[in-house]
C-alpha cells in the first residue's frame, strides 16, 4: 500500500479556521479547497493511504487542530450520506409517479386516442428517465465524494509547529 502526503503550510493557527468562527472550530474554506484539490491530484487508486502534513510557523494546538479536521470530514460524510438518502427517495418517488402515470395512460388509451393521453405518456416516461438518471449519475458523484472524505478522515495528521511557550 502506498502512502501519499498532502502538505499544508500555515502562517498561524487562525489560518486553519474560518475567520467568521470565533470558537475556531470550523475549518476554513480555503483549507478545505486545498486539501480536496490536492487529494484529487494525488489519488490514483483505492489502495492508497494519505498523510496530512501541516506545518505552521507559529505555535499551534496540535491535538485540537487534528480533532477539528477529523470532525469536519466526519460532518461532511454525514452530509453526503444525507444527500444520498434524499436522492434515493427522490428517485423512488419519481419512479413510482412515472409508473402510475404510465399505468393510467395504458388504461385510458385502450378506449380512445387524444393529445392529452400522449401528454400522460410523455410525463410518465420523463419521470422514469429522471429517476434512472438520478440513480445512475447523481449517486455516483456523491459516492465518490464520500470515498474522498473517508480517505481524508482516516488520514494520519502530522503537525509541525514551534512549541507553545
Amino acid at each position: 500500500m502506498t502512502t501519499k502526503t498532502i502538505n499544508l503550510k500555515l502562517q498561524e493557527e487562525a489560518d486553519l479556521y474560518s475567520p467568521f468562527d470565533p470558537a475556531q472550530e470550523m475549518i476554513s474554506d480555503d483549507v478545505v479547497s486545498h486539501l480536496t484539490r490536492s487529494f484529487q491530484n494525488l489519488h490514483k487508486n483505492n489502495k492508497e493511504e494519505y498523510v496530512l502534513q501541516i506545518s505552521c510557523e507559529t505555535p499551534l494546538n496540535k491535538e485540537t487542530a487534528a480533532e477539528n479536521l477529523r470532525n469536519f470530514f466526519a460532518q461532511e460524510i454525514d452530509s453526503v450520506k444525507r444527500s444520498l438518502r434524499q436522492l434515493f427517495w427522490k428517485s423512488l418517488c419519481l419512479a413510482v409517479f412515472g409508473i402510475l402515470v404510465l399505468s393510467l395512460w395504458f388504461f385510458l388509451s385502450a378506449d380512445s386516442e387524444s393529445v392529452n393521453l400522449e401528454i400522460l405518456s410523455i410525463v410518465g416516461w420523463v419521470a422514469i428517465w429522471e429517476a434512472t438518471s438520478i440513480t445512475i449519475m447523481g449517486r455516483h458523484e456523491l459516492n465518490q465524494l464520500k470515498k474522498q472524505f473517508d480517505k481524508l478522515l482516516n488520514a494520519e495528521v502530522r503537525i509541525s509547529a514551534p512549541a507553545n511557550e
